[in-house]
C-alpha cells in the first residue's frame, strides 16, 4: 500500500479530521469553478495554453463536468508555458504588473518548486482566504484550496538515454517524497498513530527522510526541476508528466496528442481539453475509462481543515 492510499483510507472521525461528503460537492465544485474562471481569464490575456488533466479531463468526457466525488483540480500545460505563466505572476516589481495581474495576485497565491516552505515539486495555485488542508502538510505551510499544475516536459527518443533520464527523475521523486514526510512528521504522527496501515507507511518514510535530512528539501526540489526540465525547448516527439501519480515511465505520451487542445464542456461553460482525450484516458485509465469504479475504490480525501470562505473578524 502506497501513503496516498493509506491516508485514504483513515477514518476521519477516528482521527478528528473530516472527510468531504456528497453535501459538500455542490459548494467545492462551485468555488472551484470560480478558480478556473479567473484562471482561464488570465492565460487567455497572456497567450498561455493550458488543459484540464487526470480526474478533470475523465469528468469533462465521462460526466460533462465533475465527477461526481472529485474534490481538486488538475490541468496540464507545457514547461514553456508554465514559464511564460510564472513571468507574467512573478513580476520583479508590483509597479510593472498590470491591474490585471494585481488583482489576481490579491485573490490567489503562486508557488513554484523551489520557494522558500513551499514543500511539492509541481506548482500550485492557492485561494487566499480559504483552508484546504491535508494530512500532508505542516502548520505554517500553504494550507488553502488549490489548483495543481502539472508540466509536460519534453523526454529523450525511447532507448538508453531515455531509461537513465527516467530512473534519475524517478529516484529524485522518490527523496522527494520521503523527504517531504520528514517535513511533515509531526503531522503525519499525530493524525496517523491510530491507524497501523497509515503510520507504517509514514514512519518507514520518515526514517528515510531522516537520512536525507542533511539537504534542505526546497533545494532537493529545485535541482530535481533542473532535471525535469532538462530537454526545454526541444520539440520532442513524446512528453512526460514527470509529477503525475504514475510517474515518469507511466506519464509518457505523444506530444501532438496531449499538448494540442481543443474546447470541451465542463459544467455551464467551456474548457480546453486535449485533442487525444481518448488516447490519454486510456492510456492512464484503461480501455474501461467510462465505467465508474465501484463506491469503496472513488478517491475520498480526509482533512484537517475545510472552509470555501475567510472567517469574519470581530
Amino acid at each position: 500500500m502506497t501513503l496516498n492510499e493509506a491516508l485514504k483510507h483513515m477514518s476521519a472521525q477516528a482521527e478528528g479530521a473530516k472527510t468531504l461528503t456528497e453535501a459538500d460537492m455542490p459548494a467545492l465544485h462551485a468555488a472551484l469553478l470560480d478558480i478556473l474562471a479567473d484562471l482561464k481569464e488570465l492565460c487567455e490575456s497572456y497567450n498561455i495554453a493550458w488543459s484540464l488533466s487526470a480526474g478533470n479531463l475523465l469528468g469533462a468526457v465521462r460526466c460533462g463536468g465533475f465527477i461526481p466525488w472529485d474534490d481538486d483540480i488538475d490541468i496540464t500545460m507545457t514547461r514553456e508555458d508554465f514559464d511564460r505563466l510564472a513571468e507574467v505572476l512573478r513580476s520583479p516589481t508590483q509597479e510593472k504588473a498590470d491591474e490585471r495581474v494585481k488583482a489576481f495576485l490579491e485573490k490567489y497565491k503562486f508557488r513554484i518548486p523551489g520557494d522558500p516552505g513551499y514543500l511539492l515539486h509541481f506548482p500550485r495555485l492557492y485561494k487566499r482566504g480559504t483552508a484546504f488542508r491535508e494530512m500532508l502538510s505542516t502548520d505554517e505551510g500553504d494550507n488553502e484550496l488549490y489548483v495543481d499544475i502539472f508540466l509536460h516536459d519534453g523526454i529523450p527518443e525511447a532507448g538508453i538515454r531515455r531509461k537513465l533520464h527516467g530512473c534519475h527523475c524517478n529516484l529524485l521523486l522518490g527523496m522527494i517524497s520521503a523527504s517531504r514526510v520528514y517535513r511533515c512528521r509531526e503531522t503525519l504522527t499525530r493524525y496517523c498513530r491510530e491507524d497501523a496501515a497509515a503510520k507504517k507507511e509514514v514512519m518507514r518514510r520518515i526514517r528515510i527522510g531522516r537520512l536525507l535530512s542533511f539537504r534542505s528539501l526546497e533545494g532537493l526540489i529545485r535541482h530535481a526541476d533542473r532535471v525535469f526540465g532538462k530537454y526545454k525547448g526541444q520539440k520532442t516527439k513524446d512528453i512526460a508528466i514527470i509529477s503525475g501519480a504514475r510517474h515518469y515511465f507511466g506519464e509518457i505520451y505523444e506530444r501532438d496528442q496531449v499538448c494540442v487542445y481543443r474546447p470541451a464542456r465542463f459544467e455551464d461553460r467551456e474548457l480546453p481539453v486535449p485533442v487525444g482525450a481518448d488516447y490519454y484516458l486510456t492510456r492512464r485509465y484503461g480501455s474501461d475509462y467510462m465505467t465508474p469504479p465501484a463506491a469503496p475504490d472513488r478517491d475520498r480525501r480526509v482533512l484537517i481543515d475545510y472552509r470555501l470562505q475567510k472567517v469574519k473578524e470581530g
